[in-house]
This record gives structure tokens, C-alpha cells and sequence, in this order.
């Protein structure tokens, strides 16, 4: 089987992509944490869609044809006010 290797085009895409995601969640981590904490969080095109409690709610979201990989960005927003426990 044959993989067809991205293209410089492709490449600069992906980054140029990259960098747009980690400048959203910048923008809006904490909004979202204070609002949704131990949640995850969705979004797409620069909008939140949903959100869901564990990955079973995720799950359904996919279930439900809700989630496509390729264009929802996803991020647990985990909650300020619980002690991380290593």
C-alpha cells in the first residue's frame, strides 16, 4: 500500500492550523475553565459546539455524527479549584 506523503502546501497548512488552535485556546482557556471545568470542551470554526463530562459523553457526540475529527478541537478544561493528585 502506497501512502501519499503531504506536500510542502499541506505542511504549511498544518502549522498554519496548529497555530490557530493554540492561539484559541489561549484566548479562551480560562473563560472556558471558570464556565466548564472538568469538562472537555469542542470547537468549531471558532465556536463552541458542545461540551461533555467524560468520554463516554464524547463518544456519544461521535455517535450522534456530531464530532469529525479533522475539524473539532477538543480540550479538558480541568478544574482550578481541585488538587491535581500525581
Amino acid at each position: 500500500m502506497k501512502v501519499k506523503l503531504p506536500t510542502r502546501e499541506d505542511m504549511q497548512d498544518m502549522i498554519k492550523r496548529g497555530e490557530e488552535e493554540r492561539a484559541y485556546w489561549a484566548r479562551h482557556y480560562g473563560e472556558y475553565r471558570e464556565k466548564y471545568p472538568d469538562q472537555y470542551v469542542l470547537v468549531r470554526d471558532g465556536k463552541l459546539i458542545a461540551t461533555a463530562r467524560d468520554l463516554d459523553e464524547l463518544e456519544a457526540l461521535r455517535d450522534a455524527g456530531r464530532l469529525d475529527a479533522g475539524n473539532v478541537w477538543v480540550q479538558f478544561m480541568a478544574d482550578p479549584d481541585e488538587p491535581l493528585i500525581v
